[in-house]
C-alpha cells in the first residue's frame, strides 16, 4: 500500500442539503482546501524491498491518494498503456500547502497531464483530453434515463457507451468496462440525461451521492470506447 501520512485536520466541513455536497468552512473552491501535509513517494524503498517487481507509482496513484487524504472529489483520465514506457514516478512532501499546489507539483513532474475544478469536482486529465473527440469521455450519449442503485446505473452507462460507439462485443454475457462498490450508496438514483458526454454523466451522477470520484483507464494504447474501464471510488472512507 501507499504510505501517505494523515496528520491534523486543517479546517471544518459545512454540509449543505442542495445536491449533499460538503465544503470546507468559509470556501467553496476545492482547490483551495488547505493539507496540513502530504506526502507520497512513487519510488518508495519501503515498497520496493518488500515487492521487488513492482513499479513505479505514478499521478494515477498520487492523484487518488490526494483525494483520500483531503476529503475532495478528484476524478482522474489515465493516459493509455504505451510500448516501452516507463511510469513517472511522483515524489512529494509538502506541509501546510492547497490542493492547488499538490496538483502543480503533480503536475510538474509528468508534465502530460493538466487539471481543472468543473461540476463539483476536481478533473485530472491528459493534456487536451477535453478537447479530444476521438477521447470516449467525449462521447455524446443522446439519452440516458434510468433508475436504478449506483453499481446497475454504472453497468447500464457502460452499456449505453458500448451501443452508442458501436462496439458490443460480450464476454460472458457481460459487457467489460465498468466496475461497481463493494458497499455502494444506498437507495435508488435517478439518471436524465440526454445529450450528455460519458464524462459529464459520470460526474453528474456522482453529485446525486456525494462522497464519490470517478476514474477512467485503458487497457490498450488507444482512447477508443472499447479500451475503457471506469471506476468509482469514495474519497471520504
Amino acid at each position: 500500500m501507499t504510505k501517505v501520512l494523515r496528520w491534523c485536520a486543517c479546517v471544518g466541513w459545512i454540509v449543505l442539503a442542495a445536491g449533499g455536497r460538503s465544503y470546507p468552512a468559509g470556501e467553496v473552491d476545492l482547490l483551495c482546501k488547505r493539507v496540513c501535509r502530504f506526502v507520497f513517494h512513487g519510488m518508495d524503498s519501503w515498497e520496493r524491498a518488500h515487492n521487488p517487481g513492482a513499479w513505479p507509482m505514478g499521478i494515477g496513484l498520487a492523484a487518488p491518494d490526494l483525494a483520500h487524504h483531503a476529503e475532495v472529489p478528484i476524478c482522474f483520465e489515465e493516459l493509455p498503456p504505451a510500448p516501452n514506457e516507463a511510469v513517472v514516478p511522483i515524489e512529494i512532501n509538502a506541509e501546510e500547502v492547497t490542493v492547488r499546489e499538490v496538483l502543480d507539483q503533480m503536475i510538474s513532474q509528468d508534465r502530460r497531464y493538466e487539471y481543472r475544478e468543473r461540476l463539483g469536482v476536481i478533473e485530472v486529465l491528459p493534456r487536451g483530453a477535453d478537447r479530444d473527440p476521438s477521447d470516449c469521455l467525449n462521447l455524446v450519449i443522446p439519452s440516458f434515463k434510468e433508475r436504478g442503485d449506483w453499481n446497475g446505473l454504472i453497468g447500464d452507462l457502460r452499456v449505453r457507451v458500448a451501443m452508442v460507439s458501436g462496439y458490443t462485443k460480450l464476454t460472458g454475457g457481460v459487457i467489460i468496462g465498468a466496475s461497481g462498490l463493494p458497499h455502494p450508496p444506498p437507495g435508488l438514483i435517478e439518471a436524465n440525461f440526454e445529450n450528455q458526454t460519458v464524462g459529464d454523466i459520470l460526474t453528474l451522477l456522482r453529485a446525486t451521492v456525494g462522497n464519490m470520484a470517478w476514474t477512467a483507464e485503458f487497457n490498450r494504447p488507444s482512447v477508443a470506447c472499447q479500451n475503457m474501464t471506469f471506476h468509482a471510488y469514495q474519497p471520504t472512507v
